[in-house]
């Protein structure tokens, strides 16, 4: 059975305690039978919003680019030619696509923080919001309802 895609936003004091709360997040996906899709701390600092994403496109482009320009490589005997012209296409690739929350909409929020301040992102799938926060109850936090409609 497919779930819809929910989003909810947990605003803290600093970045420390919303770091905090992404591990626990992060602990809760096998145990609980909790499915994120995806997940990143956006930091007021003066004015200047800072994302920490829980995936890194960059990472997963660099990866899969460079397997199959290796592997196209071996095809015309240059392998490592072909690792390394892969690996910079999908990282540089990977860079520029945003997925799951938007970039711009996170940014958007954490602009209205006090300084310093920290807000959690998480787009899960599923009913499992009410447990997630339940979880969550120790680091303190504000849950912000539906935040970008």
């Amino acid at each position: 059975m497919d779930y819809p895609e929910r989003l909810f936003v947990l605003a803290y004091p600093d970045a420390r305690t919303a770091e905090a709360a992404r591990d626990r997040v992060l602990e809760l996906q096998r145990p609980e039978h909790i499915t994120i899709r995806d997940m990143a701390v956006a930091e007021n600092r003066d004015g200047k919003i800072r994302l920490r994403q829980y995936r890194s496109n960059t990472a997963i482009g660099f990866a899969v680019g460079g397997m199959w320009g290796g592997l196209i490589g071996l095809l015309v005997f240059a392998p490592f030619v072909g690792l390394a012209l892969g690996a910079a296409a999908g990282a540089i690739g990977g860079a520029q696509t945003d997925t799951g929350i938007n970039d711009e909409s996170m940014k958007a929020l954490a602009r209205h923080l006090t300084p310093g301040a920290a807000a959690l992102f998480v787009l899960e799938e599923g009913a499992s919001r009410d447990r997630i926060v339940e979880a969550l109850a120790e680091f303190g936090g504000v849950l912000i309802e539906d935040p970008l409609e």
